[in-house]
C-alpha cells in the first residue's frame, strides 16, 4: 500500500506500470478475495483461487533485483526452448512411424503360454514370469506370451515353461 500510494496507482511511472508491480498486485489481490470469500459466504469450493497461491514466490522476484534479471532472462529463452521441443517432437514421430513400418505385425499369430493356476503349496515369490519365453535348446523361431500380453494364438507344440523345477 505504501509504495502505491508513493509512485501512485496508474499513470507513466506510477506502481501498476511495472509489469511485475502487477503480477504481485493480482497475487495480493487473489489472498484477498480467498479471505473475503471464506470469511463472508462460508463453505463453497474456492479450489480455483486457491491454486493462484503456487505464484507468492514470485513475490520475491520484485524485491531481490538480481532474481528479476534472471527471471528475464529464463522467460525470454522460453521461445527457444519451444523450437528445440518442437524439433524433438518431429524427430520422435518420424522415429515412431519408422519403427511402426519396420515391426508392423511381428507379434502377431505368434504362440501364447497358457501358464497353469499356481497350487497353494508353491511360493509366489519363487516364481518369476518373464514377459516372453524362448526356450534355449532349440533352434526354432518363435516367440511365446504370456496370454495377457500381446500373441494372439495359444501353441500346444511348445516345450513346457519350468522355473526352478516347478512346471
Amino acid at each position: 500500500m505504501i509504495k502505491i500510494v508513493a509512485l501512485g496507482f496508474y499513470g507513466s511511472a506510477a506502481y501498476l506500470s511495472d509489469t511485475w508491480n502487477r503480477l504481485d498486485f493480482f497475487i495480493v489481490c487473489a489472498g484477498c478475495a480467498e479471505y473475503l470469500l471464506q470469511e463472508y459466504l462460508g463453505n463453497i469450493n474456492l479450489t480455483a483461487i486457491r491454486t493462484i497461491r503456487v505464484l507468492r514466490p514470485l513475490r520475491a522476484v520484485n524485491r531481490i533485483p538480481s532474481m528479476r534479471i534472471l527471471v528475464n532472462l529464463l522467460l525470454d529463452t522460453l521461445p527457444m526452448l519451444g523450437n528445440v521441443l518442437l524439433l524433438c517432437f518431429f524427430v520422435f514421430f518420424i522415429f515412431g512411424i519408422v519403427g511402426v513400418q519396420l515391426w508392423a505385425g511381428l507379434l502377431r499369430n505368434r504362440c501364447v503360454i497358457s501358464l497353469p493356476k499356481i497350487n497353494a503349496d508353491i511360493d509366489v515369490a519363487d516364481i518369476s514370469l518373464t514377459r516372453y519365453y524362448i526356450p534355449e535348446d532349440t533352434s526354432l523361431e518363435y516367440i511365446c506370451s504370456q496370454a495377457d500380453s500381446s500373441g494372439l494364438h495359444t501353441c500346444n507344440n511348445l516345450p513346457p515353461y519350468v522355473h526352478n523345477g516347478v512346471k
